[in-house]
């Protein structure tokens, strides 16, 4: 009985594995549309570090005050 029991829970594996790793268009697919969101919220976050940085340079320049240019040399 535990044998049947394993040989379906491992053909059961196996299908589940081939259905994930399957060669399939991009837009297709467990793998595909998991690859699609990485890339998505990659996107996302690298526009929102852009936007982060902007927002941190101003505040700073709002705070330090441009030094004067005759005390430097």
């Amino acid at each position: 009985m535990k044998f049947v029991f394993g040989l379906i829970v491992g053909v059961g594996a196996g299908l589940a594995a081939s259905y994930v790793l399957a060669n399939r268009d991009e837009e297709e697919g467990a793998l595909g549309s998991l690859q699609v969101n990485v890339k998505s919220a990659i996107a996302s976050a690298k526009a929102a570090v852009v936007q982060r940085e902007k927002e941190l340079w101003t505040e700073f320049h709002e705070r330090v005050p441009a030094p004067d240019q005759t005390t430097i040399a």
